[in-house]
């Protein structure tokens, strides 16, 4: 408060009413254009906001049903300018001018230069765009949005207008490829006119893999789009009053799911995109393929090797197109013809996978810029498709392509509507549910349940004539039927099959009579005269492999692609092997089933005692050392040494004490050299050390014939594996536990875990081979040493000079990873990561060379016990021989004196092993003479 008479401000007591008014227009203007400011800020910050999003879904893939196409470069400099805003927020309320200059400048740099730049870059896309517009061919063409938003369709005009160049798969249809470009190319292809349904959508496969690897090599700088063929006249499309021709697929796949693998464009879109811009009546107009190639198999077919190649060679078959005046071709263009021309047709000798074709298009098609004088389309055409193999068949690309063949909404619906309507089967209850976006789903085996219903697929008609012996009559599909509706426990079958109504009628009296089911308990999918004019002949066979995909069991037939494509969508859908991988027996192979029954019946080995332990573990250990020692020098040595020393290449042994046999063995040694063969003659008492007759004894009999072998699963040396703990100072007592991270992986663990290393490097590692390179690259970053670094980066490269050091620091010296941690003390790699890189320690086979008949109870094997020296003075030892011997060595000096049978000691003791057949058979008649050797 002033005080009387002192100085105070004019106006400020209310008495200059006048003055006030005249300031005041200039603050209520100041506080109107700050709020303007904010506004436009916080539209700045929300299209920030969803540009971020944008980029942000491109980079993780989170909503890549939004179909939002790959952000241009543009984007990541455009939001920059959202910091110059945070500034100019900032800056408003004290009206702070440094910060204010920052978000004027960057505005206008980061935020209008950008997109001003980006115009001025993309003129001549939007000149394309308005020709198009003018010539109304984007007449239909929904308004450019981003994530929805109207406000925001100049942004998507800029940005989206060259989506064709992007990497991004869409749908592309006569209005969404409208605004192409000219690194656009298509390819069209056809298939053999007698081929079906099911095996043309087979073909799809190939080839959309065949685009799919177009698009992800970087040299094809450009935008492949494949041509979907209309489908034409089927052998087992009946209904001769519907529709069979210039059918687009949209009848009965869903197109939008097909591009989320590759991007597709219907054939009648095709003719539309391109007829409509060069003549007003599409009728008339022609466009111009350039290639047109018939793809054929060499005639003198695959020769003894099989290999990749492919050539231009004279057609082996008078080819369907031919040549007029005018020095163009005409051909069948699925019955386009008057639309289609080629300018160029050549038959192509192909051999091998679909991706011979991918060097081809790069290298060798070129495509000449002369739109004036006619419509001439960058594409591409091969006819009979079939001829080239998948690429990777069973693999992940193989599955996309399988993966995105969605079946049409309207079919889904029908075939859902008969399984609630007949079969009791929703797909929450069958555990069968899909989701729309293929790319987002995971699913595994044992996931479904399916319906309480088993699908059965009958192919009768032509198969009647050309698979006779395959195709199960009535009675006996029937009979079938009802052993596994009885074996499941299941009431209701639907049977999709091209018999007719007497056909079926009969196999429900055969039912109704063999397992007591009524005749409304077998059902068949029979749309009326409406719905099949709707979905025609296609799709009904989808319809009938949709319910029959959702069933608890299926059963198809005999190599038959309409039950291969049944069999696929249950495993999308998560199905069991067992119950998805069955077909029928014809008659002939029950008979020859039957038969084969009864032989083995009656000439199988009688059981000699029951077991009562399942467990194929030894019981009894023996090692057979031999005999009474011979007469005469004994032989020290290996008799391969003595083999090396006096230059034989094969040795007799002789096992008799009579001298007979050694007399035998001389004779056969003569005959040897008449040939050109050195043998020497040796008795197995002279090389007792090395030669040994193993006995592996068992509580109960064993079923094994002469000839098959025996896999025993070894463990390595304890002083190897000690000598791996000292060399890299691990307490080998430790437990870990290996985890595989690869998610498809079929084991989760590389062996049993949790264990200690100890256990592992002695049962599960393999300690003795020599490592590879990749092994050898591997550890190479673990030497501290340059030296001993330059050393395994050189045997782990793939250069000459690596391959020769490799050969002779590892194979020729026969190092093991222990010499190699001994010979390199540089060279500590961890012991966790050492167990991811060596190799499953694998189970040793050995002959038999006991008599089921003699030895029903054990299993004998004869075996050279290994151990050599290596040109690095280093003992090495076989892993399983000489387990036995230690096995052998270890009970000798307690002593088996209490289990001496003659020479043979019995030593208790367990190791696992199992029995493997042989192709070996001996003669059925035991008269039949036999040499061996």
């Amino acid at each position: 408060m002033s005080l009387p008479g002192s100085q105070h401000a004019v106006g400020t007591d209310g008495s200059d009413y006048q003055h006030r008014e005249c300031i005041a227009p200039h603050y209520r203007a100041s506080i109107e254009s700050k709020s303007r400011l904010r506004l436009l800020i916080y539209s700045h910050f929300l299209l920030g906001f969803l540009v971020f999003v944008h980029i942000l879904t491109y980079h993780t893939s989170l909503m890549s049903t939004l179909n939002v196409p790959r952000p241009h470069l543009w984007q990541y400099i455009w939001l920059n300018s959202i910091l110059s805003s945070i500034c100019g927020l900032v800056s408003i309320n004290k009206n702070r001018i440094f910060l204010m200059k920052i978000f004027f400048r960057g505005t206008v740099i980061f935020g209008l230069g950008t997109i001003i730049t980006t115009i001025i870059i993309n003129l001549s896309e939007l000149f394309t765009f308005k020709k198009l517009k003018t010539n109304h061919q984007l007449d239909e063409l929904e308004p450019q949005t981003f994530f929805g938003f109207p406000l925001l369709s100049a942004y998507s005009l800029i940005a989206d207008n060259n989506n064709n160049n992007n990497n991004n798969n869409q749908q592309c249809t006569k209005d969404s490829c409208s605004s192409i470009t000219s690194s656009t190319y298509y390819v069209l292809y056809d298939v053999n006119h007698g081929e079906g349904f099911n095996l043309r959508r087979d073909v799809y496969i190939r080839m959309a893999n065949l685009i799919h690897t177009l698009r992800e090599r970087k040299s094809a700088d450009s935008n492949w789009i494949l041509v979907l063929p209309p489908w034409g006249p089927l052998y087992h499309w009946f209904s001769h009053n519907l529709p069979r021709t210039q059918l687009k697929w949209s009848n009965f796949f869903d197109i939008k799911s097909l591009s989320r693998f590759i991007p597709v464009i219907e054939f009648e879109d095709f003719l539309q995109l391109f007829t409509s811009s060069s003549s007003s009546s599409s009728s008339t107009s022609q466009i111009t393929i350039p290639y047109v190639y018939t793809l054929q198999h060499f005639s003198e077919g695959w020769g003894e090797n099989f290999e990749e190649k492919l050539e231009i060679r004279k057609c082996n078959e008078e080819p369907m197109y031919e040549k007029r005046n005018d020095n163009y071709y005409y051909g069948w263009f699925f019955g386009y013809d008057d639309r289609i021309r080629a300018r160029q047709f050549q038959c192509l000798s192909a051999q091998g996978f679909v991706t011979v074709l991918v060097d081809f298009l790069i290298q060798n098609i070129t495509w000449s810029d002369d739109r004036n004088k006619e419509q001439v389309v960058k594409s591409i055409m091969f006819d009979r498709a079939e001829t080239v193999l998948h690429v990777d068949y069973g693999g992940y690309n193989y599955w996309r392509a399988r993966r995105s063949m969605r079946y049409a909404k309207q079919l889904v619906d029908l075939g859902n509507r008969f399984r609630v309507d007949y079969l009791n089967s929703t797909d929450l209850i069958d555990r069968t549910v899909l989701i729309d976006d293929w790319t987002k789903m995971k699913r595994h085996h044992s996931q479904a349940m399916g319906g309480p219903y088993i699908g059965i697929h009958l192919r009768r008609r032509d198969y009647i004539k050309a698979r006779p012996g395959y195709v199960p009559s009535l009675e006996h599909a029937a009979r079938q039927v009802c052993h596994h509706l009885n074996r499941l426990n299941l009431s209701l079958t639907f049977i999709a099959t091209d018999a007719d109504e007497n056909e079926i009628d009969t196999l429900r009296q055969h039912a109704h009579q063999l397992c007591e089911t009524s005749s409304n308990q077998i059902y068949t999918y029979r749309p009326n005269e409406k719905i099949l004019e709707n979905i025609l002949d296609g799709g009904k066979a989808i319809v009938d492999q949709w319910i029959c995909a959702h069933a608890r069991y299926f059963i198809g037939s005999y190599e038959s692609t309409f039950s291969f494509r049944i069999q696929e969508d249950r495993e999308i859908l998560g199905f069991e092997q067992d119950s998805t991988f069955n077909r029928l027996c014809g008659d002939h192979e029950v008979l020859l089933i039957i038969s084969l029954i009864a032989i083995y019946w009656f000439q199988r080995k009688p059981t000699l005692s029951k077991p009562d332990d399942i467990q194929q573990t030894i019981r009894n250990f023996r090692i057979d050392n031999g005999g009474v020692k011979g007469a005469g020098a004994s032989h020290e040595g290996s008799f391969v040494d003595r083999m090396i020393h006096s230059n034989k290449k094969m040795v007799v042994f002789y096992g008799s004490q009579t001298g007979t046999a050694e007399d035998f063995a001389q004779r056969i040694a003569k005959q040897a050299k008449r040939y050109g063969i050195s043998a020497a003659v040796c008795d197995p008492e002279e090389y007792r050390n090395f030669i040994c007759v193993f006995l592996l004894s068992f509580r109960f009999a064993i079923r094994y014939e002469a000839g098959y072998h025996v896999g025993v699963f070894p463990s390595n040396d304890a002083a190897l594996v000690n000598r791996v703990g000292e060399l890299l100072d691990v307490n080998l007592d430790e437990i870990i536990s290996l985890l595989n991270v690869d998610e498809d992986a079929q084991k989760k663990y590389p062996f049993p875990c949790p264990c200690s290393y100890r256990t592992a490097l002695t049962y599960y590692l393999d300690l003795t081979s020599m490592p590879n390179t990749q092994i050898l690259k591997e550890i190479a970053q673990y030497a501290t040493d340059e030296n001993d670094k330059t050393l395994l980066t050189l045997m782990g490269s793939y250069s000459e000079e690596g391959k020769i050091q490799y050969k002779e620091w590892i194979l020729d010296s026969c190092r093991s990873i222990v010499a190699i941690l001994e010979d390199l003390p540089s060279l500590k790699p961890p012991l966790d990561h050492l167990c991811e890189l060596l190799p499953r320690l694998h189970p040793r086979y050995y002959s038999i060379s006991s008599s089921p008949k003699v030895h029903p109870t054990s299993i004998h094997i004869t075996a050279v016990i290994v151990h050599f020296e290596t040109p690095t003075k280093r003992v090495a030892k076989g892993v399983a021989t000489n387990c036995f011997k230690e096995l052998y060595m270890k009970h000798q000096a307690i002593g088996c004196a209490q289990h001496k049978e003659g020479d043979t000691c019995h030593l208790p003791g367990r190791l696992p092993i199992f029995i493997r057949k042989s192709t070996f058979r001996l003669p059925f008649r035991f008269q039949t003479p036999i040499i061996m050797i």
